[in-house]
């Protein structure tokens, strides 16, 4: 269930940008936001406030995005070095 989760924020990030993660994150109840950020590895489980807990999210979701990006980056120059 997190793991769907943080796929839905991420997809809603990856088309609309802070607008689609904002929308997203905003449809979950403070509990799964916090949840969400302590399995992200993003929060401590008691002294978390909530817009650390976004906050964490968001970075944890830039970081997938730039890393997704890496990889196509390197795929792209792996193809062009093998024509």
């Amino acid at each position: 269930m997190i793991l769907a989760d943080f796929d839905s924020v991420l997809a809603a990030t990856r088309q609309n940008g802070d607008a689609g993660f904002e929308s997203s994150i905003g449809n979950f109840p403070d509990q799964d936001i916090l949840a969400l950020a302590y399995e992200l590895g993003a929060a401590s489980p008691k002294k978390t406030s909530v817009k650390k807990a976004r906050a964490g999210i968001r970075k944890r979701i830039q970081e997938s995005l730039l890393l997704t990006f890496q990889q196509k980056g390197t795929t792209a120059n792996e193809s062009a070095n093998t024509t």
